[in-house]
Formats: structure tokens, sequence, C-alpha cells
């Protein structure tokens, strides 16, 4: 149909392609990378590829045993089990740091200072033995022990695991 006159459509899209093909790829150089062991996750983390793990505060059972047993024995009495169960769990953030004689007040939660707690808060008086035990609770979690006129709380002198080295007394951040 066509004769011999040229070539046919077919034969001109293949040249094309081989034309394309012959342009556009030149000639591939392969370069191997290493094969690199993988770091361990302390290597990571000291690199910076991964956060730093924020050491938690120690449990105030561990400082303040007796403190503890106290609270959850008052709880119990006042009818707040699950504030009793809860007060097992707390962590000693910090110090109150008004400075007075009479404070011995425990953060246990985040919060700033001199900030209302918002909605959700409310306070549990309890009533102690000696001086005042007054606890302040959001959404159902202490975050705030005031130990008001009391004697010094005796701290544990073997911290349990996870508290800071045995032997030695836990200094409450202000």
């Amino acid at each position: 149909m066509y004769g011999s006159s040229g070539p046919t459509p077919r034969d001109r899209i293949a040249a094309a392609r081989l034309t394309a093909r012959a342009v556009k790829r030149p000639e591939r150089t392969f370069t191997w990378a290493p094969v690199c062991r993988p770091y361990s996750v302390a290597s990571r983390a000291a690199l910076g590829y991964l956060p730093r793990m924020k050491q938690e505060p120690p449990l105030v059972r561990a400082v303040h045993p007796e403190l503890i047993e106290e609270l959850a024995a008052l709880l119990e009495a006042e009818g707040e089990r699950e504030l009793a169960i809860c007060v097992w769990d707390v962590r000693l953030v910090g110090a109150c740091g008004c400075g007075d004689d009479f404070c011995q007040s425990i953060r246990t939660a985040e919060h700033p200072q001199g900030q209302p707690y918002g909605p959700g808060h409310r306070c549990v008086p309890l009533p102690p033995s000696s001086g005042d035990l007054i606890l302040d609770v959001v959404n159902g979690r202490i975050v705030y022990i005031e130990i008001l006129g009391r004697p010094p709380l005796p701290r544990r002198a073997q911290p349990e695991q996870g508290s800071p080295g045995a032997g030695q007394q836990v200094d409450l951040p202000v």
C-alpha cells in the first residue's frame, strides 16, 4: 500500500523511540554506599537523634512513707476511696517554696505559681492528729498537698528503686 516510497509510520515511530532513548539516557555509573551498622538507642540519643527522656520525680511514698499511709487512712475515713488509692502514686514535683517555718507543703504536679487551678478544682481538708492536711484536687488528680503546723516529716533513709541513690536525701526543687 505504501509501496517503496519510504519508511512506514511504524518504522518512523520506532526510529524516534530509539533516538529519544539514546539522547535522554546517559551511561549509568553506580556508586555503592557502604553498609552501616545501626546505632544503638543510647548512641542515637547521645548524638541528638532521639529526644532525651526527662527523669520522673520520685514518688512521695518513697520519700515520706508515713505521710502517705496517714493520708490514705484519712481519705478512707472521709469517704474519698478514689483519692485514697491515688495518693499512693503521687510524685514529689517540688516543695512549696513559700519559706514559712510551719509549711512543708508538696507540689505533686506542675502548675504555674500564683495561677488558679480553674474548673474541676476542689479542696479536701483532712482531720489529722496534729496540724493541717489539705489536698488540692483537679479532676480527680491530687496536685498539691498542704502540710501546715506539723513536726518535720521524717524521710526514708533508703529510697525505693528508681529514686535517687541509696542513702541520699532527696533535694526538692523550689
